[in-house]
C-alpha cells in the first residue's frame, strides 16, 4: 500500500504507512449540495429544482501506522502544513487525489505501533474527468435500471433488502390538523390522502476484472447519478419509473486483488412514488389502446403521452 505525497515516498522517508480499511473512505462518493425543493398541498412528493445539480466537498479520514524508532510523526505532518492542497499518489489504486489537511482525529500507541488518523477534504471531486460509459460483462443481468443503463453494464450487483426498502409505502403528509384544548379528539381534514418524498438505501456490490475497468465504471455511476434533471429507477418486479435524485453513499469494502470488489451504498430520494397509482389510458370503445403516430407510443390521459 505505497503511498507517495508530492512525490514523496512516505514509508522510506517518514516510516509511515497507510493501514487497511482506508481506501472505503478515501473512494466514498461526495454529497450531493442541498437542492431546492416546493412542496404542494395536493399533491404526492416534492418539486425538485434539478436544473444545475452539484456534487459537494467531501471529507476522507486516512488511518495510518508509524513504525520504528525512526518514524516520523511530527515531519509528515510538517510536509502536510506547507500550502493547503497536496498530491496524494495511491500506488495501489492507481489514483492521485488532491487533499487538504483538515484535523488529527486519533494518535494513540499500541505496541510500540504509532497509530493515527488524519481527515482531509478533497473539494473538487471529478476534477478534470472525462466521461466514459460504463461497460462490464461480468455481472448478470439485474432488475434495476437507472435511466439507459441496467446496473449489470456498471458490473453491479443490487444486493437482497432493495425492493422491499423500495417498496415500502412514504409517510402520508399530514393535512390540516386541529386539536385544541377544549375539546375531545381532534378534527383532521381527511379528503384525500397525500404521500410525501421518500429516502432509500440502495445496495450495491461491483466487480472489475482491473482497476481501469473500476474507475471507470465507478466515476460513471456518479456522473450519471448527478447530471442535471431528475433520473429514473425502473424496478421490473414493480413495472415502474421511479424518479428520484442522489443524495449521498457510504463505502463498506474496496477489495483490490486480481479483480476490484466494492461494496457501497447509494443514499436516494423518491421525488413521488405512489404504488398502484390509477393510469388513464385513452382507448376505443372495444379496448383497444389509442396509439400515436409512430407507433410506440400510447395516450396517457395523466401524462398526455406514455
Amino acid at each position: 500500500m505505497s503511498l507517495y505525497v508530492n512525490g514523496i515516498d512516505v514509508f522510506q522517508t517518514f516510516g509511515i504507512i497507510l493501514s487497511e480499511g482506508s481506501y472505503a473512505s478515501l473512494i466514498c462518493y461526495p454529497p450531493l449540495k442541498p437542492i431546492e425543493i416546493n412542496v404542494w398541498g395536493e399533491e404526492n412528493g416534492i418539486e425538485a429544482d434539478l436544473s444545475e445539480p452539484r456534487i459537494d466537498t467531501r471529507q476522507c479520514a486516512l488511518n495510518f501506522g508509524a513504525i520504528g524508532a525512526n518514524a516520523d510523526i511530527s515531519g509528515f505532518i510538517a510536509i502536510l502544513s506547507i500550502g493547503s492542497y497536496h498530491d496524494f499518489y495511491f500506488s495501489e489504486l492507481s489514483k492521485t487525489y488532491a487533499l487538504r489537511l483538515v484535523s488529527q482525529s486519533q494518535n494513540r500507541e499500541v505496541d510500540q505501533l504509532g497509530i493515527f488518523t488524519l481527515v482531509f477534504a478533497d473539494d473538487n471531486p471529478l476534477s478534470g474527468y472525462t466521461y466514459t460509459a460504463p461497460s462490464s460483462s461480468l455481472a448478470p443481468e439485474q432488475m434495476y435500471d437507472i435511466d439507459e443503463f441496467n446496473l449489470a453494464e456498471y458490473g453491479i450487483w443490487a444486493l437482497e433488502g432493495n425492493e422491499d426498502d423500495i417498496k415500502k409505502s412514504p409517510a402520508v403528509r399530514m393535512n390540516l390538523l386541529v386539536n385544541s384544548g377544549s375539546s375531545k379528539g381532534a378534527t383532521y381534514d381527511g379528503v384525500s390522502v397525500f404521500f410525501q418524498e421518500k429516502d432509500i438505501e440502495l445496495r450495491c456490490a461491483m466487480r472489475a476484472a482491473n482497476l481501469t475497468e473500476f474507475w471507470r465504471n465507478y466515476q460513471a455511476l456518479l456522473y450519471n447519478l448527478t447530471k442535471p434533471s431528475e433520473r429514473l429507477l425502473y424496478v421490473d418486479s414493480i413495472c415502474e419509473e421511479i424518479p428520484f435524485f442522489y443524495k449521498s453513499a457510504n463505502v463498506d469494502t474496496l477489495i483490490v486483488r486480481n479483480e476490484v470488489w466494492c461494496v457501497f451504498t447509494l443514499s436516494l430520494t423518491i421525488i413521488a412514488f405512489v404504488l398502484g397509482e390509477t393510469e388513464y389510458i385513452l382507448a376505443t370503445e372495444s379496448g383497444i389502446m389509442i396509439i400515436t403516430e409512430d407507433g410506440l407510443n400510447s395516450i396517457d390521459l395523466n401524462k398526455n403521452v406514455a
